[in-house]
Formats: structure tokens, sequence, C-alpha cells
């Protein structure tokens, strides 16, 4: 029996053999990494850079998401923006920094709380090292409500791929993902519903079951004389 490739295999099991994006995706290239390889391959979390085009004000930023939402989210900008740009034009530009197999960080500017002796109250765990880098100082006991924030540059370190993903920006695109594949389904099982429907009223109209409006005002209509 043929693979189901439409199912989104879930994060910790996601390998090329089983990707639902494994046809399009661009990971066997060198300058992207390299990884795709529909035997032994397997999803890894991808650093990321990101300018956007003059109509989006040349936002930057870098981030990181698994391999198999940056192929269906970004891939296809990458490529435009790359094409436009050798046009001549104005495009985006999406560069890969690298993906989980070397341990690497991304940029991010963070929001923090803070107490009134200006300390970084309640920080997520994997932001205390990068905060203490930039010599903030972190205070863990601290659990006061606060109401004073700041937002700091930090170099987030990219964990590796295994299943478990931060909340933020990855996370959020895997539950559209998963909320597209829901629309998408209902859709298709809307269509089928009415291709079924409208199937079986040509069938009772064939069989006389149902008098269609053409079928009346052919009754109603007066014989023509010869």
């Amino acid at each position: 029996m043929e693979q189901d490739r439409s199912a989104l295999p879930a994060p910790k099991d996601l390998r090329c053999s089983t990707c639902p994006q494994f046809g399009g995706c661009l990971f066997h290239l060198p300058k992207n990494g390299g990884f795709k390889d529909r035997e032994n391959g397997k999803g890894h979390n991808v650093r990321y850079q990101i300018i956007t085009d003059k109509t989006d004000g040349h936002h930057a930023k870098q981030d990181w998401m698994p391999c198999d939402i940056f192929v269906m989210t970004l891939q296809g900008r990458m490529t435009r923006g790359a094409n436009r740009r050798n046009e001549g034009l104005d495009g985006e530009r999406i560069r890969i920094l690298g993906d989980d197999r070397v341990p690497g960080k991304v940029r991010q500017p963070v929001r923090v709380s803070l107490n009134s002796r200006n300390e970084v109250v309640k920080p997520l765990p994997e932001l205390i090292e990068p905060l203490k880098e930039i010599g903030e100082k972190v205070n863990l006991d601290d659990l006061s409500e606060s109401k004073l924030s700041k937002v700091v540059m930090l170099n987030v370190p990219v964990p590796t791929f295994a299943g478990r993903i931060r909340p933020g920006s990855s996370a959020a695109a895997r539950e559209l993902y998963e909320l597209e594949r829901e629309y998408e389904e209902s859709e298709r099982e809307a269509e089928e519903a009415a291709y079924s429907e409208a199937m079986a009223r040509v069938a009772r109209e064939a069989a006389g079951e149902i008098v269609t409006p053409k079928q009346k005002r052919a009754a109603r209509a007066e014989p023509v004389e010869p």
C-alpha cells in the first residue's frame, strides 16, 4: 500500500521519507544545508534571516523554524525574491543561516519583564543565559506581578529538532499549518457532499422523480399548430 504523504507527521517523527513537503523541498542543495535524503533524512530546525521588499518597508529579522514549515511558508518567497533581484527588481532577501546539526543562535529583540530594581523577572528558561551574556541582572526568585518591561537584543540559541518547539513563530506556524489542514479537509468534504448531491439529483431527474423547471414550462406550453 502506498504511504499517505498528505498527512502531517508528528514533529518528533518528521523524516524526509514521510514529509509532505518532500517533493518541492530545496534542502538537497549544499547552500541550503544539503540534508534532504529520502532514505535517511530527518527534520531539522533551520536558522534564517529575512529582509522584506520595499512594499513591506524592508523589515529585517532573524528566526528559526522546522524545515518543513520553512518549505511551506518561506521557500517560495526566497526563490521569487532571488528571481526578482536577478531581473534588477526589488525582491525579498531570505538567507538560510544554518541548521541544528551545528549549534547556532539567532539575534532577536525580546521583551522582558522587570521589577522595581530593573532586574529581569520570570524569563523563559532558554533566555536566562542570553540575558546574562549581555549583562542583564536576572532574578529568578521574584515572582511578583510586573508592570515594567523593556526590549533587549539577544542571541537566542536554536534547539535541536526533537519534537518539542518553543512558543513563538515556529509553534504558531505549525498551529496555523494544522488549522489550514482542517480548513482544507472541511472544504474537500463540502465539495464532495455537493457533488454527490448534484449527481443524485441528476439521477432522480432522469428517473422522473423530479420535475425540472424546464419540464414544467414545456408542460404548460401550448401545442404548436402544424
